[in-house]
């Protein structure tokens, strides 16, 4: 088995080292790099996406999603990791 950590695209404000508020999209070349990684990751065998639902994270899973045609495991909680771990109200599956 294998985990894939995967950091979210870029954002103009960490383009230009920022900090940014939690509601910061994807620019235009973060999108781009979301699209890539996905595509990557189409043969890769991934089985299950859990993803923050903070917006720069949410359309990085997005697009990983639609690619590998597989649906997202939201995660509210401050670590995705802690909600993935445990059965908590706090994440929701979505197709």
């Amino acid at each position: 088995m294998s985990i894939f950590l995967i950091r979210h695209g870029e954002t103009a404000l960490n383009a230009s080292r920022t900090l940014q508020p939690a509601d910061t999209p994807l620019s235009p070349r973060g999108l781009a790099q979301a699209a890539a990684i996905a595509q990557r990751l189409v043969d890769a065998g991934v089985v299950a996406i859990v993803s923050s639902d903070l917006p720069r994270a949410a359309q990085t899973a997005t697009a990983i999603a639609e690619a590998c045609r597989l649906p997202i495991r939201w995660c509210t909680s401050a670590t995705t990791a802690t909600c993935a771990a445990s059965r908590t109200t706090s994440c929701r599956s979505t197709r």
